[in-house]
Order: C-alpha cells, then sequence, then structure tokens
C-alpha cells in the first residue's frame, strides 16, 4: 500500500537544484516555483501536507520504488523509457525544447550543428531530440551530478560543447546572461507527467483526479501564469467534454491516399474500401495536394523518412495542408508515419523511439471505442506523442497504437500491409545507404517477415476490415449536413 495511503503527508521526490521558475530554494529552506506550487496544490486537493524529498537526477526512480517518496515530480518529460520505470498522470505541463550557445556563436539553426558537440541529459527527452541533429556529436550528461544544468553551462562556457539542449522553460532564464543565447526552438510539445511507483493504481487515479479537477477549474492556469505568465497555457481545452472522438459526418463515398513515394503501393486499401463501397484514389506528396475542403475522406499512408525531419522539402507543405484537413473536419486515417504526422497536426509530436519496434504484436485498449487487438504488423523506428485533447486509443508496451481526435484517427502499425507491399520496402532499402546499412545487419529478419505478412495475410485482411467499419462508424452522423 502506498505511504500516502496511511498518513497524512504526501512525500515529493525532487531535485534540489536552482531551475527557476520551476523549482528552486531560497536560503531558509523553502521551496518556490511552478512545480513546487503544483505539488501544494495537489496535496491540498488530496487533504494532505506536502513534504519535499530531495534526490539527485540518477535517484528519481530507484527512490520511487523503493517507496522514499509518493509521487515524482521534476521535470519528468513523459517517454517510452521512463514508461518502463513508472506510470504517469497526465501532464501537467508541456513545453518545447531549445538549443543554448554563447552569444558570439554562429550556431543559429539545426543545420549549423553538423559536426558540433552538442550536450543533453542522458536517457532525457532533451537527448532523444539532440539525435535527430543531422552530423552532430551528442554529448551526455550524467543525471548524477549535484547540478546537471550547470555541469552543461560550465562545458559550454569551457568549450567542451558548442551547444546544449535542454526545455525552453528551463533555457529562458539563463539566456539573459551576458555570454548565453538561445540558438534556436523546436516545437517539440513535450509533456511533462507526474511519476508514481508502478503498480500503484488507485493511488495513481486520485493524483490523476487531483490534476484533472485543478485543470478544470483553472486553479492550475493561475499558477501556470503567476510562474510562467511569457509561455501559453496548454490546457486551455482541458473543460471540454471527455468525447474527443465524437460522430463528426456523414459517410464518405471517395477517399484520398497521399503517398511519400512513386514507388509506394497502397496494399490492401483499394479492396478495403471497395467493399465498402468508398473509390479511392491515390496521390504523390510531392504534386500539389488537393483543398482540404473538395475532400470526403483521407488517408495518409507511411514511408521510410522521419515525420520530425524538417530538411524534407515536402514534409513541412503536408503538415500544414493536414492542418487544414483536420480544421475542415474531414475524416482522416494516419497510418504509421502517416499517424506520427496526424499526430503533429493536432498539436503533438513525433519522436525517435527508443527502440525499434518490429513484428507482429497485439496491442491493449485504452478506451472503450477499442476493441481492435490485432496483432498488428509494426516496423518502426519512431514514435508520436499525443497532446492533452487527444485520446489514447490503444497501445503496447514499447508505444502508443491508436488515438483519436474528432474525425482523425491515428494507428502506429500497418493494417494496409500485403507481401507485395514488403517487396516495395525491401526495394527502397536496397537503393539507399540507410536501407543497405539495415539489411546488412537485419540477417534473415526480410525473409521471415515476409513470411508472417503471407500467413497473417487472411487474417490480417479481415482485422483491417473491422477497423475500417469502427473508423467510418466514429465519423458518421447523418444529421450533420442539417445541423
Amino acid at each position: 500500500m502506498n505511504q500516502s495511503a496511511t498518513n497524512r503527508s504526501m512525500r515529493v521526490i525532487c531535485a534540489d537544484l536552482p531551475a527557476p521558475p520551476l523549482f528552486w530554494r531560497d536560503e531558509e529552506g523553502q521551496r518556490h516555483g511552478y512545480e513546487a506550487d503544483v505539488a501544494r496544490l495537489l496535496g491540498k486537493k488530496l487533504g494532505m501536507d506536502t513534504v519535499f524529498v530531495y534526490r539527485q537526477w540518477d535517484d528519481f526512480y530507484p527512490a520511487l520504488e523503493k517507496a522514499q517518496g509518493d509521487i515524482l515530480l521534476c521535470g519528468q518529460g513523459i517517454s517510452e523509457y521512463r514508461k518502463s520505470l513508472a506510470d504517469f498522470t497526465a501532464p501537467y505541463a508541456v513545453f518545447d525544447e531549445s538549443v543554448m550557445v554563447l552569444r558570439d556563436s554562429s550556431i543559429k539553426s539545426a543545420t549549423d550543428l553538423s559536426g558540433r558537440r552538442v550536450g543533453a541529459i542522458d536517457k532525457s527527452l532533451n537527448m532523444a531530440l539532440a539525435e535527430t541533429f543531422g552530423g552532430a556529436v551528442v554529448v551526455p550528461f550524467s543525471g548524477e551530478s549535484d547540478d546537471v544544468m550547470g555541469d552543461m553551462v560550465a562545458a559550454l562556457r569551457r568549450g567542451d560543447i558548442d551547444a546544449f539542449v535542454d526545455d525552453d522553460v528551463a533555457l529562458l532564464p539563463l539566456s539573459e546572461e551576458s555570454d548565453l543565447a538561445i540558438a534556436f526552438t523546436v516545437e517539440t510539445r513535450n509533456a511533462w507527467g507526474i511519476a508514481v511507483k508502478k503498480g500503484e493504481s488507485e493511488w495513481l487515479k486520485k493524483v490523476d483526479a487531483a490534476l484533472a479537477e485543478a485543470k478544470v477549474n483553472g486553479e492550475l492556469k493561475t499558477v501556470w501564469q503567476n510562474w510562467m505568465p511569457a509561455l501559453s497555457y496548454p490546457f486551455e481545452n482541458a473543460a471540454q467534454s471527455a468525447d474527443t472522438c465524437p460522430k463528426a459526418g456523414k459517410k464518405p463515398k471517395r477517399a484520398l491516399a497521399v503517398m511519400h513515394s512513386p514507388t509506394d503501393v497502397p496494399g490492401i486499401l483499394p479492396e478495403i474500401l471497395s467493399e465498402l463501397d468508398i473509390e479511392l484514389q491515390t496521390q504523390v506528396v510531392t504534386e500539389p495536394l488537393p483543398d482540404p475542403e473538395t475532400l470526403e475522406m483521407v488517408v495518409v499512408l507511411g514511408s521510410p523518412e522521419s515525420a520530425y525531419d524538417q530538411r524534407l522539402p515536402w514534409l513541412e507543405p503536408e503538415l500544414n495542408w493536414l492542418k487544414g484537413v483536420v480544421e475542415a473536419d474531414v475524416p482522416t486515417l494516419g497510418i504509421c508515419f502517416g499517424s506520427q504526422l496526424l499526430a503533429r497536426a493536432l498539436g503533438g509530436t513525433a519522436v525517435p523511439a527508443d527502440e525499434a519496434e518490429i513484428g507482429w504484436t497485439p496491442v491493449e485498449s485504452r478506451d472503450p471505442q477499442w476493441s481492435h487487438e490485432g496483432p498488428w504488423l509494426n516496423f518502426h523506428f519512431d514514435t508520436f506523442r499525443l497532446p492533452e485533447h487527444v485520446t489514447l486509443l490503444a497501445e503496447t508496451k514499447m508505444a502508443p497504437q491508436a488515438f483519436c481526435y474528432r474525425s482523425a484517427w491515428g494507428v502506429q502499425f500497418h493494417p494496409e500491409i500485403t507481401a507485395e507491399m514488403f517487396d516495395t520496402w525491401l526495394g527502397d532499402w536496397k537503393r539507399s545507404d540507410e536501407g543497405q546499412r539495415f539489411l546488412e545487419n537485419a540477417g534473415d529478419l526480410p525473409e521471415r517477415l515476409r513470411e508472417e505478412i503471407s500467413r497473417h495475410q487472411p487474417s490480417n485482411y479481415a482485422n483491417f476490415k473491422n477497423l475500417m467499419r469502427s473508423f467510418l462508424e466514429a465519423v458518421m452522423a447523418p444529421d450533420r449536413e442539417n445541423s
């Protein structure tokens, strides 16, 4: 049983570092800042006194596991790695990430980091972003330090690194120093959550409920604006209905599938839609995309590229177009890469996964609307993070798998896969340097996967048809035209 169930104190694991406006201690030992006040607010709602338990960064999760604290509330961006260590509440903050340099540095953008040494806290979301900067030499900083932020600043000033990555809120105060500056900011929209020990489901529900109440009644917004008035409050829609996947339109007769290469094929998608009396048209993303107002349904297919790679000339135009599709309430299904880009269009992020997820896997429902266990073929090296207003429908132990918001659904797996489609992947891999490196290290994986795809094809066809029916039922409302 959690300690908080047996006494009136809520012990909050956190770091004793100066990181305004998030947290710091004054000379009398009093803790201040946004996170400190969030902890006190939750303690008050739970009827408990708030007690801060100070630990080094690397000791956070061991301390939580040993029940030395009841919650961990200290700059924890929610990542798949951290979710393997603890369970998390809904976000209490959402931040972007910035790159800090010396004020006279020539670094102004991500492309300027090629060949440069870029620091970040080891195994953090900041590290994950640093690893996406092409050609950068990533330098990890250990959380065992008493002041890891101070370590990175000192290394920057000594010339040991050329830049470092951290959350924008933490770097804004540092940017006021005469020799430091923020080179650029990446809109990663990292969600920060409160961690509790795994298995403490009832305690997690209580903390989550207190946080949700603070969002709905405006108390969290008041705390946010007190400490961070220059940053936009991220939970303006928290008071809206919990049903973020309402019926949004009548059944479409035509669908557009967006592909990302001339060699791409839509797998079994045409046959599935044909059985449901929907005509499919396909288009490569490099061709002019149609006005969203003219569309009845959109399917954004996969790609070997990354949905966060700003070097792709077509990525930003497609993202902006997809935002327009969502705003026009066009029924939209994103598949794999398409789901990651859709998550971005909805205000979330796409990021490198902690590890690749490859193979046929069942998915676990996280919402009553989802009843499609699979197994489904997963083949991805990246993943998505969802904003607060989007509903997570399903996940595996390695990654979120399905989500919805109004008439938009995203699935991380490949329901459209066929053996012939997999053959086009093989061809693409053989034509690219990165693909050749993958094949060199893959052993007999491609052959095994192709055999499994052929074996699963009949059941996968039925599963995808049922999934498509559920998607269409969720977006159909015959009376929409008269509403």
